[in-house]
């Protein structure tokens, strides 16, 4: 051979079939001779899209349990508060129930790792792992204050996907559903559970999205067929190998009036962002809380010769009225941030505020909100001939939101309605990006 010659090894089958996975599926196009001539993990790196990657078979064991909504840890919910980490849910049975370990308690240690302000994921990668193998956890009781250490077994904790419990605010009725992922069957419990609460006699239902990831597109799908009417599209998904398809509501709503606030956070993505944007775009919903992660492809699963699999970009979403939510997000109606130096849940505390503004008389119509017949009207304001203006109901929201429930913030509320009402009817329609 010659000296100094560079001699480029024979690419393995693995590699091969990723190229050539990438070639046929990714949504759009790709240098296949340039991503072959590069080594595997720099040749996915080029595509410069965390979400398209390799799964090895260990790997591909915990996604799938993921999606199905069983994970590998030891049963608790945690939230970052300031420097503090708060347990806020133990599941049942659970090794953390089992340890004594309630809600309420913090996390002081992982090991000998500090989860002092640390992310929420980062967490969790340090106490989920792999099933049958333990972690320490040093953990301050409420109670009695004492710090003790509690060795405990991982096991498969199957996740408590949706939660709901029923607010009395003012006077008012409410019912609070939290989804916390949309794995597979997530649309039958979040429909038995509109059901078990009484949702469409309530005077307003928050569905409270924070933290939740996305997952199954088609669940978003059916999800959103609970609140808006038969036929209104959902969502639409084209790519470059995906034929264009448009998702539309194939169901009868179980909760097609109620007043509905949907509150939101920045980790809120992807299917998250698929349905409130369609609930909003067919102005069936308030959103309330911070802007959205942004995440608006999708990937789908293809098997690979070594018993791993290729997590792959397919496609790209559009909401109903075909604005692009990748790198975007959505921006809410109203913002509220929660504070996380207080034990209080402050955005909750003003999407509560909000709902209970909500009279069960000043409904939604059931015309869509880009196409129906009929005026559409907003749930916080009385109905009136002309269509709504968004902005003005943005204004007469913040006013009180922000001034909570004192009467300067009541009376200014009033009045912005008040002037909406006087308007001509020369208003039309709008909508807030």
């Amino acid at each position: 051979p010659t000296s100094g010659a560079a001699i480029r090894p024979l690419k393995s089958p693995l590699h091969r079939a990723i190229v050539s996975t990438l070639q046929r599926q990714y949504y759009v196009p790709i240098d296949a001779h340039h991503l072959s001539e590069l080594p595997l993990s720099e040749a996915l790196d080029s595509l410069h899209d965390p979400y398209t990657r390799y799964l090895s078979p260990a790997t591909l064991i915990d996604y799938e349990l993921d999606e199905q909504g069983v994970y590998a840890g030891v049963g608790v919910t945690l939230v970052p508060k300031g420097t503090a980490v708060y347990v806020t849910e133990v599941v049942p049975a659970s090794p953390a129930a089992r340890a004594g370990i309630r809600v309420g308690d913090s996390l002081e240690k992982v090991g000998s790792w500090s989860p002092s302000r640390r992310s929420w994921r980062e967490i969790v990668q340090r106490i989920r792992g792999p099933i049958g193998s333990s972690v320490s956890l040093s953990i301050r009781s409420s109670r009695a204050g004492r710090l003790r250490v509690d060795r405990l077994n991982r096991e498969r904790i199957p996740m408590p996907v949706v939660a709901t419990r029923v607010v009395a605010d003012r006077g008012r009725r409410l019912v609070q559903l939290t989804l916390r992922s949309f794995t597979d069957g997530s649309s039958v419990l979040v429909r038995e559970a509109l059901a078990a609460s009484h949702a469409e006699a309530a005077d307003a239902v928050i569905l409270d999205l924070r933290g939740n990831g996305g997952g199954a597109v088609v669940e978003a799908d059916r999800i959103a067929g609970l609140f808006l009417p038969r036929g209104s599209v959902v969502l639409t998904m084209q790519g470059l190998h995906y034929a264009r398809h448009t998702y539309r509501t194939a169901v009868t709503p179980s909760a097609p009036r109620v007043p509905l606030v949907v509150l939101v956070d920045q980790d809120s993505a992807s299917a998250s962002e698929l349905l409130t944007a369609a609930l909003r775009d067919h102005a069936r919903a308030i959103v309330v809380g911070t802007k959205t992660f942004g995440k608006g492809i999708v990937q789908d699963l293809f098997d690979l010769p070594d018993g791993g699999a290729l997590n792959l970009t397919i496609a790209e979403y559009l909401t109903p009225s075909g604005r692009r939510l990748h790198g975007r997000g959505i921006q809410p109606d109203v913002r509220a941030v929660d504070d996380p130096a207080t034990a209080d849940d402050e955005a909750l505390d003003r999407a509560e505020f909000a709902a209970s503004q909500i009279s069960t008389d000043r409904i939604l119509g059931q015309g869509s909100g880009l196409h129906g017949s009929e005026p559409v009207r907003h749930p916080t304001v009385a109905t009136h001939h002309s269509r709504w203006r968004r902005p003005t109901i943005q204004r007469a929201v913040g006013y009180v939101l922000f001034r909570g429930s004192c009467r300067r913030g009541l009376v200014r509320w009033s009045s912005a309605c008040k002037r909406m009402f006087e308007s001509s009817s020369s208003i039309v329609s709008g909508r807030s990006e």
